[in-house]
């Protein structure tokens, strides 16, 4: 009985620090000012991109009409948390005034 207690615990440790892996950036964006896609454990905001249920320009094209208005948004691949900007004069201050070479 002790080592079936024994497995049962050491499953549950396992899972958990699993989970703890895989939710552990999921707050990443509560204390920024700016908008993001919901997240589920271990998907992130691209589920339906990974099980195929939309082609990329689709999943592209749907996430970027979300946020009409802002500049700036949040999303997660799987575990990894990453901005989508929309405003081309961002992008410009971004990827040629302030780039360092």
């Amino acid at each position: 009985m002790e080592i079936d207690l024994l497995h049962l615990a050491a499953v549950i440790t396992i899972f958990a620090l699993v989970y703890r892996h895989l939710t552990k950036n999921n707050d990443y964006f509560h204390d920024k000012p700016i908008p993001w896609l919901a997240v589920k454990p271990g998907i992130g905001s691209t589920g339906s991109l990974m099980f195929k249920r939309c082609s990329f320009s689709d999943y592209i094209k749907s996430i970027y009409d979300k946020f009409p208005s802002v500049k700036v948004f949040g999303l997660f691949d799987t575990t990894m948390p990453f901005f989508v900007i929309r405003d081309p004069e961002l992008i410009k201050q971004i990827a040629v005034k302030d780039f360092d070479h």
